[in-house]
């Protein structure tokens, strides 16, 4: 593989990823019957806490982590987003699990790396609580109006 080549798969890569975010970014308000189509601080609170949950989904089904810290970091995100009203709790859910599709596609062969299980530890101890406190945080700004 030439140098172009590679030049062409991380341009590939960066774009497919820039897509991914700006979809999140245009979906998110739809889910969270936003007005705007454009992110606020809800909507980026709602992205930014997906990614925790990719990781701790990948960590369980590629390096046999246990499932239920994936699933109760779910279950308490869809409750703090619960707590809005006129929120599409489904529509919501559904979002979840494509960015775990978008970010993870399931090959016949997962693959666990030491990057992966020390992203994947690092999200547990620190990552997956920092961005619940902020999606908590942010809902309760959204619902004292600021």
């Amino acid at each position: 593989m030439s140098i172009s080549d590679q030049d062409d798969n991380a341009r590939s890569t960066f774009l497919d990823k820039a897509a991914v975010l700006l979809r999140a970014a245009v979906i998110a308000p739809m889910l969270l019957n936003s007005a705007p189509a454009f992110a606020d601080a809800l909507d980026t609170a709602f992205v930014n806490a997906m990614t925790p949950y990719v990781v701790l989904k990948r960590g369980a089904l590629e390096c046999d982590k246990p499932v239920g810290e994936y699933i109760a970091y779910k279950s308490r995100m869809i409750g703090i987003l619960g707590r809005l009203p006129n929120v599409d709790l489904i529509a919501a859910d559904r979002e979840i699990e494509r960015a775990f599709e978008r970010e993870a596609p399931m090959s016949a062969r997962p693959t666990c790396s030491d990057a992966l299980l020390e992203r994947y530890q690092l999200t547990l101890d620190t990552s997956a609580e920092a961005a619940l406190d902020y999606l908590a945080e942010t809902v309760g700004q959204r619902l004292r109006g600021n």
